[in-house]
């Protein structure tokens, strides 16, 4: 197995970002890791995308394509993945298995999510229904459970069986 090794990295601001689309956010980051990385863009072989809904939320299904194509490497191999919260740690984690056995030398690995979408884009109820598709749609987005509500029950659960308390949940590591 081959050393891996993270040669560049950018992170684009978080929020309310009704400046920047999909495809403006991708350019950002993307554009800005690779010249962290001070590479050519065509020396990167392979494009890694985690994202969580850009199908419903962004109408893009091919979503790590389009990636590779607004950063000027459209003819590079992309896979997405989807893990709900952990799409990007899932992507990273399959780049860094295919750079380590040798398949590339060099891939880039992106995790974008744009679930902001002008009501006039997309209802409330559409929005909506895209998060809760996070969770068991048919069993538990029903009554309302989405990805902050299940990770509050388990927070609470902890809590509950091992004397967990607000203060140590919100210590950073």
């Amino acid at each position: 197995m081959k050393e891996v090794y993270i040669i560049g990295a950018h992170e684009s601001v978080h929020g309310n970002r009704k400046d920047a689309n999909l495809r403006k956010l991708i350019a950002e980051a993307g554009n800005a890791a690779i010249a962290d990385a001070g590479i050519d863009r065509h020396e990167i072989q392979a494009l890694y995308m985690g994202n969580y809904n850009g199908n419903g939320f962004n109408n893009q299904n091919t979503l790590a394509a389009m990636a590779a194509s607004s950063l000027g490497i459209p003819e590079v191999p992309t896979q997405r993945f989807e893990a709900a919260c952990a799409s990007g740690g899932v992507a990273f984690r399959n780049a860094m298995i295919a750079v380590a056995s040798g398949i590339y030398d060099t891939v880039m690995v992106m995790g974008v999510e744009k679930m902001n979408i002008p009501l006039d884009q997309a209802d409330a109820d559409s929005q909506m229904n895209w998060a809760k598709s996070g969770v068991d749609y048919q069993y538990e987005s029903g009554v309302g459970m989405n990805g902050a509500t299940m990770f509050a029950m388990f927070a609470h659960r902890h809590m509950h069986e091992y004397g967990t308390t607000r203060e140590m949940l919100a210590i950073s590591a």
